[in-house]
C-alpha cells in the first residue's frame, strides 16, 4: 500500500497507475513527461521504508518504454516492452 501510495502520487495528472502483478505497478504518464517521471518515481521509492519479512532493504527495478502515442496496439507493445526491461532489471541483481 506504500508503494502504490507514493507512486499514484508521482503519476502527474491525467496519468494512471495499475498495479500489474503481484509487485509490479504500470505507470502511464503524458506525452513527453516519460523521461523526467523516472527519477521522481526513483525518489518516491528510495524513501525509507522496509517492506521485507526480514528487516532488510528490498531492491526497486523500473522498466520504462518511452514514446508512445499510437493508441491502444502501440501500449500493449509499451508496456510487454518494459516489462522486459524490468524481467531483465531483475535478473540482473539475481
Amino acid at each position: 500500500q506504500q508503494v502504490a501510495g507514493r507512486l499514484a502520487a508521482a503519476v502527474p495528472a491525467p496519468g494512471l497507475l495499475a498495479r500489474w502483478g503481484g509487485d509490479e505497478f504500470t505507470a502511464i504518464v503524458p506525452l513527453g513527461r516519460a523521461d523526467q517521471q523516472l527519477p521522481i518515481f526513483a525518489n518516491a521509492l528510495a524513501m525509507a521504508f522496509d517492506l521485507s519479512e526480514g528487516g532488510g532493504p528490498r531492491d526497486v527495478r523500473i522498466g520504462a518504454r518511452t514514446g508512445v502515442s499510437g493508441g491502444e496496439a502501440e501500449l500493449l507493445l509499451a508496456v510487454r516492452a518494459a516489462a522486459r526491461g524490468l524481467l531483465e532489471a531483475k535478473s540482473e541483481r539475481a
